[in-house]
């Protein structure tokens, strides 16, 4: 027997309108004020497939579609961390809290491979068009240390494993017309007080007789 569905569903435009909105869906939990209580916490909210014997559910975020114009866009972000703009007491005004994190991970696999983390623009079909850029970037400090970016593949324990791979490629063309492929830079931050950044390339450490690993730096052949 099958669990019964619950659909939420706002109502749609009136059709032939040419400046109509669809309605709107607002799922939010409860807030503790800051003048009510101090270390209070503001409700959770969770949203979860259901598990399977099989296969568990999928859980789908998507944003709408236009037909002359931009979708709309899908925001996942913590919030920051300072308290309600309009409370009174010294205690709720108080800033330099930490804001949340924001973790994207695929699941633990108990019996096989575990799953993949994806993130990438949709592609681009116009002439002249360019597709979407992925940026990654920590953010700015305006006293002290600003975030790094790190980029690490996964370590191997058992016997014989190797550890994962990091690749940085730029994109190929297949223009016959004379098309260049992207290209992949390595710069360091300037300074404009102080010394700049520095850019190390290091192959990794063996152990015992096993010899560290290879850096090799080599220019593109060409077919022509």
């Amino acid at each position: 027997m099958n669990g019964s569905d619950i659909s939420v569903l706002a109502g749609n435009a009136t059709v032939g309108s040419r400046s109509g909105v669809g309605g709107s869906i607002h799922v939010r939990a409860g807030s503790v004020p800051a003048t009510s209580a101090i270390g209070g916490t503001g409700g959770g909210l969770s949203l979860s497939a259901g598990s399977g014997s099989s296969s568990g559910g999928g859980v789908s975020i998507e944003s709408g579609g236009a037909a002359f114009g931009s979708s709309g866009g899908v925001q996942i972000r913590s919030a920051s961390g300072r308290n309600d703009l309009g409370a009174t007491n010294a205690i709720a005004n108080r800033r330099g809290a930490a804001s949340g994190n924001v973790t994207l991970e695929s699941g633990e696999a108990l019996h096989g491979s575990s799953g993949d983390v994806i993130v990438r623009t949709g592609s681009s079909n116009a002439t002249g068009a360019v597709s979407g850029t992925v940026r990654i970037i920590s953010g700015n400090t305006a006293r002290g240390v600003a975030g790094g970016v790190d980029v690490r593949s996964g370590s191997s324990a058992g016997i014989g494993g190797v550890g994962g791979a990091v690749r940085l490629a730029g994109g190929d063309s297949t223009d016959i017309a004379g098309g260049n492929g992207g290209s992949v830079q390595l710069i360091a931050g300037r300074s404009t007080g102080a010394g700049g950044g520095s850019v190390d390339i290091s192959a990794g450490l063996g152990s015992g007789a096993v010899q560290s690993g290879n850096v090799t730096i080599m220019g593109g052949a060409t077919d022509g």
